[in-house]
């Protein structure tokens, strides 16, 4: 639980998670968002994503709550003691199991959705090609690597059929020529 959204971002930063300029973070429940972390030491364009819920205290000032993270590692909004009085602190305490399942669900809605994404990706995948466009005499040919070295790396890619090959079956010029010495 943060007073702002500026002392998220600093929470942020302090894991590594620059926000770049020109993105506001933003209140946005289980809709999540993601950026590119500015200068940041994880992989080069890994997305860094956030959950921010925003609730009222009796007193009328807002608290922040939620999670925020990089690829598998994720990191809960925490809360200072310093900058509330003391029947606003306590009241934070009361909630703050409540405002953790609210989390918990979000997380795990975005767990779930994450996995049928990945198994209709998955079976997107493994469906047939059908058809290959403008030639119908390309078909898929398996060939051997010759960079693996041993030979024996089938390998699969469209070739036409005739590819290569003159009208008269002799091999095109552009195949490079033995030269005479």
């Amino acid at each position: 639980m943060a007073k702002s959204l500026r002392e998220v971002e600093e929470q942020m930063s302090s894991v590594g998670i620059d926000v770049p300029p020109g993105v506001d973070l933003v209140v946005n429940g289980s809709n999540w968002k993601r950026f590119k972390p500015a200068n940041s030491h994880f992989k080069r364009g890994k997305e860094a994503y956030y959950g921010i819920w925003e609730k009222s205290l009796g007193s009328g000032r807002n608290y922040y709550f939620g999670v925020f993270g990089i690829g598998s590692q994720s990191y809960k909004i925490t809360h200072t003691r310093s900058g509330w009085t003391q029947e606003e602190w306590r009241e934070i305490k009361s909630r703050t199991e409540t405002d953790q399942k609210i989390v918990d669900e979000a997380l795990q809605e975005r767990r779930r959705s994450a996995g049928q994404k990945a198994v209709k990706m998955l079976q997107a995948a493994k469906r047939p090609i059908t058809g290959f466009g403008k030639n119908p005499s390309a078909r898929a040919v398996t060939t051997t690597s010759a960079s693996s070295g041993s030979g024996a790396n089938p390998t699969r890619s469209r070739i036409p059929e005739a590819a290569g090959r003159r009208k008269n079956g002799a091999k095109s010029s552009h195949a490079r020529k033995p030269t005479k010495r």
